[in-house]
């Protein structure tokens, strides 16, 4: 089965331009899950990524450290959930008509694939302010649970637009999840 949906919330739509164009950068790696203490595998992946991007703007110091930022929570995400410890995840990003388009996939476990669709979906009823508030509260008093507040930092301080795309694959109770996001220039410039 497939679910597709863009956030109802982001009132978004990604350019179809964006979706035949091959990426400026993409890159296909492993971050084994037993190495995950050692997030700063991650974020030489996305200072490369941001580095690259950079030469495009102007203030580059300061958009190396956003979307540093932005592409570290996403590879984050992508390698916390996933299945297997020798899963591929991969990273590409494009940049078009001042719209920069990072998008990730990995292989998940369903129930982490659920969890994606359900915290978009509470997007739908809740503002990302509200829903931020609340899972800080949440977490302060189950300090275990998987935050959730990463992508919602993403979207309540850079704007950010997020569709997803889930290919379950109930032979091995898995899913491919493929997050794209959507930050423009102008939410970057305005940080």
């Amino acid at each position: 089965m497939t679910i597709t949906c863009s956030s109802k919330e982001s009132n978004f739509t990604f350019p179809y331009i964006l979706e035949d164009n091959e990426p400026d950068l993409s890159l296909d790696f492993i971050v084994p899950l037993k190495l995950v203490n050692h997030w700063n595998r991650c974020s030489l992946v996305a200072n490369f990524f941001a580095t690259y991007q950079s030469q495009v703007f102007k203030n580059k110091d300061k958009v190396i450290s956003i979307l540093s930022t932005i592409t570290n929570e996403l590879i984050e995400n992508a390698v916390k959930f996933s299945c297997d410890q020798n899963k591929i995840v991969k990273l590409s990003l494009r940049y078009f008509n001042d719209l920069i388009y990072l998008e990730t996939k990995n292989t998940a476990k369903k129930s982490d694939a659920k969890r994606i669709i359900h915290f978009f979906n509470t997007l739908e009823t809740e503002t990302p302010e509200s829903l931020f508030i609340k899972k800080i509260e949440e977490n302060a008093a189950r300090p275990n649970k998987k935050s959730e507040i990463g992508l919602l930092s993403l979207i309540k301080d850079y704007q950010a637009k997020f569709a997803y795309q889930i290919n379950e694959d109930d032979a091995n109770d898995t899913a491919t999840i493929q997050l794209k996001t959507l930050i423009s220039q102008h939410s970057i410039n305005a940080h």
